[in-house]
This record gives structure tokens, sequence and C-alpha cells, in this order.
């Protein structure tokens, strides 16, 4: 098989990617343990559908029905983005100490003149 290292590499980051969808957003939901477990458990199996997709049937398209092709689909995409977005929540930067700065050039540029 001319592929075989790539399959651990996407499962090592498909799974550390879901890991951090449910640290982040997941476990501080305000829902019952058991909401929390069985959403823990639909964003790793979606994180995972491709590698499932490439155990499965390697590297021949599957043959689902289309609407569950289409859904599967529609949740991998939703999950990558929820990932990007989420990871540009964290690198928000913090609020500019220097009144009336309004970029983060302007308040860096105002945080050096201060001195």
């Amino acid at each position: 098989m001319p592929h075989a290292r790539f399959f651990p590499m996407l499962h090592i980051l498909a799974t550390s990617l879901s890991l951090y969808v449910i640290v982040r957003l997941i476990l501080p939901l305000r829902l019952p343990l058991w909401i929390k477990l069985v959403l823990s458990l639909l964003v790793v199996l979606v994180a995972l559908k491709l590698y499932f997709f490439r155990m499965a049937f390697g590297t021949m398209m599957p043959e689902l029905p289309r609407w569950l092709t289409a859904a599967t689909g529609v949740l991998h995409g939703s999950l990558i983005l929820l990932i990007i977005l989420s990871l540009r929540i964290a690198r928000r930067p913090a609020a500019c100490p220097v009144a009336g700065a309004q970029s983060s050039a302007a308040c860096a540029d105002a945080a050096v003149f201060q001195r």
C-alpha cells in the first residue's frame, strides 16, 4: 500500500482537532453529561470521517446514498469551519490599554510611544 504512512497522521490530526473542539466548545456547555458525551462522540466520528472512508473503501469512492454522502460532507465541512473559528477566537488580542487606539498596530505604536 503506497500511502500506509498517511493513515496515522490523518488519525492523529483529526483526533487532536476533535479533542480541541470537545474541550474548548462542548465541555463548557451547561448540558447534562450524557448530551455532552453524545456530542463528543459525534464530533470524533465526524472528524474521523475521512479516516473511516479510507479504511473501509481505500481509494475507491464509497457507494453510499447521495443524502448520506451530502450529510457527512456538510457535517465535516461544518466541523472544519468550527475549528477555524474557534482557533480565531482563541487568538483574539486583548483590549488595548491605550485610550483612542483603533487597531492593534495603533495600539502597539501608542504603547511604544507612551514609554
